[in-house]
């Protein structure tokens, strides 16, 4: 694509600021740095990954940077999602015009999703380049998937297309590819043809010059980043919300938990504590402590026989009178702007569910300090595919529209069974409900060496957590999900865990360093009695290969 290029380039004379994310192994995103150098640009080439090309020589307005992980937060998530997220982190305080990512993987997910739901890079226009992808590897080149990790890849990437303000795609195969599985306007997909990898010598200039009139055509063609807050109307709605609050005789940890919906920054929200059957002592005075002060805020105390967690916030449900809905669970603490921007995001992108990050931490305390260290657990969002072998949608914290959850039917109320929220939340998506997640920790959720799924029935929960993808294929094939299932958590369990030698030095090694690693083996142990060794097996190594 080419326009003519008689004018100054002003944008670039003015020194706009690009970001090029490159994992590319050939130098290709080293020479378009170089190119767009010497057009006035002030560019940083950002590597991502060992194979990012480190030999090319630069301009002098390029900074090159490399993506690495804080030394003392650790991300549970699969690769791909985890360089995704730690790209986020790495972009969202700081100021781009354009910003570039290489399709495969799906690496531009988080950003492009907080951009999206007004949360960060509000100014920045934000452009895809499609070339190899797992979507291109699986769909389009008749391959096959032989790890649940590269359903994972295949989400991020379309929803990466989708959400991207451009896609510049290598050549009329790829842009093919992208129109059969992720259809999009045709002004916001192009061919731009491969990049010169490096912009000296002979041809150059030639070389300079044609690469920027395709970057000022695609600068015209891209349509300006989403509105920023406050610019939607919908932005200052503020409805009430109904907190959903269920307990059962863990009177310590609710204390925890009424005082974060104390503090929260959202005011006009009621509360439903359902207390479902408890029978200490004191549970019961502590709840009677709590009379007076929710009388006085017209909040409300349910008892109930027990019943467990399905059907004990159905019942806070069914009495809520509020336009939304948001579940909390008496182990939990939110942060003070939980409501606020649960609220301000749903109201935004008029998505049904919105569920959130959460800052994962252990014991019977306080909330640590920092939400921004430690360990954070991400969803994924409505990955469908993903979501039949682990809950990639999300916790039971969540904010919902009361006449989705209405429409839905609820949770299911099998008592003494987990995994309420993730069968409910697969349900909503296949129903054609709109879920999103927050890329950003808004929930300190508490892990306990003892608890529901720890002690429970782990196989019936993940019999219950199908049911959803069950109701939606014939009689006959519904074996084929279960044999996926089970085999998938029978590897996840066992000798699938891919421990070479090699390996298990690294693995050994991570255990001995100190700095941030000195709480991994608390962390494996955890993550393995919680989620089966194999799953912890290769969570360490990722970790391990964090800083590397």
């Amino acid at each position: 694509m080419t326009v003519s290029v008689d004018h100054q380039d002003k944008q670039g004379a003015a020194g706009a600021r690009v970001c090029l994310v490159d994992a590319d192994r050939h130098g290709r995103v080293s020479g378009l740095a170089n190119c767009l150098a010497q057009q006035g640009y002030r560019v940083t080439l950002l590597g991502v990954g060992s194979h990012a090309a480190a030999a090319e020589p630069l301009h002098g307005n390029v900074t090159r940077e490399q993506l690495g992980a804080p030394g003392d937060l650790f991300v549970q998530l699969p690769h791909a999602a985890r360089q995704s997220y730690l790209l986020f982190l790495y972009l969202r305080n700081r100021v781009f015009d354009v910003i570039q990512f290489p399709a495969r993987g799906g690496m531009a997910y988080y950003t492009l999703l907080a951009r999206s739901q007004g949360l960060a890079l509000q100014d920045a226009r934000i452009v895809v380049r499609c070339g190899g992808t797992r979507t291109r590897q699986v769909l389009c080149e008749h391959g096959t998937v032989d790890d649940v990790v590269m359903l994972d890849e295949m989400f991020l990437e379309r929803r990466c297309l989708e959400l991207a303000d451009h896609v510049a795609c290598e050549d009329e195969r790829v842009l093919n590819c992208v129109q059969s599985t992720t259809p999009l306007p045709t002004d916001r997909v192009s061919v731009l043809a491969s990049l010169p990898v490096a912009a000296t010598g002979a041809g150059a200039a030639g070389a300079g010059q044609q690469l920027k009139a395709d970057w000022q055509d695609l600068y015209a063609r891209v349509p300006g980043s989403p509105a920023a807050p406050g610019e939607t109307p919908d932005d200052e709605a503020r409805p009430l919300v109904s907190v959903c609050l269920v307990h059962f005789d863990r009177p310590r940890l609710l204390a925890h938990a009424v005082s974060s919906v104390y503090e929260q920054e959202y005011d006009n929200l009621e509360v439903i504590l359902v207390d479902d059957g408890s029978t200490q002592q004191a549970s019961i005075d502590y709840l009677a402590s709590l009379e007076p002060v929710f009388a006085e805020r017209g909040w409300r105390i349910i008892r109930q026989e027990n019943a467990y967690l399905g059907a004990a916030r159905n019942h806070a449900a069914s009495e809520a009178r509020g336009e939304y809905l948001l579940f909390l669970d008496d182990d939990n603490i939110a942060t003070p702007g939980l409501v606020s921007t649960l609220v301000a995001v749903l109201n935004r992108t008029g998505v049904d569910i919105l569920t959130c990050a959460t800052h994962v931490f252990e014991g019977d305390g306080a909330a640590p300090g920092d939400i921004d260290r430690g360990t954070h657990w991400v969803p994924l969002g409505p990955a469908v595919a993903s979501g039949v072998f682990r809950n990639v949608f999300g916790d039971a914290t969540a904010l919902i529209r009361k006449a989705t959850f209405d429409r839905l039917g609820g949770y299911t109320e099998d008592y003494g069974l987990g995994h309420e929220d993730w069968e409910f939340f697969a349900r909503a998506v296949l129903a054609g409900c709109r879920l999103e997640t927050v890329p950003v920790p808004l929930l300190y959720y508490r892990v306990r060496g003892s608890g529901m799924l720890l002690g429970g029935n782990r196989e019936a929960s993940l019999a219950r957590s199908l049911r959803p993808y069950l109701e939606q294929v014939p009689k006959e094939l519904r074996p084929v999900l279960l044999l996926a299932l089970g085999q998938e958590h029978s590897r996840q369990a066992g000798g699938g865990a891919g421990l070479t030698p090699a390996a298990l030095l690294k693995l050994i090694r991570g255990f001995a360093g100190g700095g941030g690693k000195s709480g991994m083996i608390r962390r494996f142990v955890r993550v393995g009695r919680s989620q089966g060794w194999g799953v912890a097996i290769r969570a360490a190594l990722r970790y391990s290969n964090q800083d590397s």
